[in-house]
């Protein structure tokens, strides 16, 4: 069930993030360490990374991660990191709830597929279609629109999930 403080303006990203630290999974792949440790600055520390999203496309493994900072004043970040036999590459950090971003770093393809294998688990964590399809259409009748960005709705259309017609569509982040 959709908590009802959250339905004033909200983005499925962040809707899906109030159950984030209880789905996430704490990263500790080796091959992710040395991204990790580069994004741990003092300016921006990272307390804890969590795995939200896993993608493999080619010879490459897409992670989005959430990175929990020792206080949560601080905020919430979310990192692409891709992983090769060579190691790891951070593509992208952004304040967390943010569209996943299409760059040069960060196709199309790649950010719809991370899109996809979230709201796949999500919706298993939910139980099933039907309570996310109830739980997308409680938020819409309490607030009278949904803001998604290009990449969720165009992954709730590959899965069934019913996008009502209030819905606003917001631009990906560049």
């Amino acid at each position: 069930m959709i908590p009802r403080p959250l339905a004033p303006i909200f983005s499925i990203s962040i809707f899906l993030l109030t159950s984030a630290i209880s789905i996430a999974r704490e990263t500790k792949p080796s091959v992710l360490q040395p991204c990790i440790s580069q994004l741990n600055t003092k300016r921006t520390p990272v307390k804890a990374p969590f795995t939200r999203g896993v993608h493999r496309q080619g010879d490459k493994t897409y992670y989005l991660l959430h990175l929990f900072p020792p206080t949560l004043e601080i905020g919430v970040r979310d990192a692409i990191i891709s992983s090769s036999r060579s190691g790891c590459q951070v593509l992208a950090q952004y304040p967390s709830g943010k569209p996943i971003p299409v760059t040069a770093a960060v196709p199309l393809s790649v950010a719809r597929g991370l899109t996809l294998n979230i709201l796949k688990s999500d919706i298993s964590k939910l139980g099933g279609r039907q309570k996310y399809q109830a739980s997308l259409n409680i938020v819409v009748q309490d607030t009278g629109r949904l803001y998604l960005s290009s990449n969720d709705v165009w992954a709730l259309k590959q899965l069934g999930i019913h996008i009502p017609p209030s819905t606003k569509i917001i631009s990906p982040s560049k």
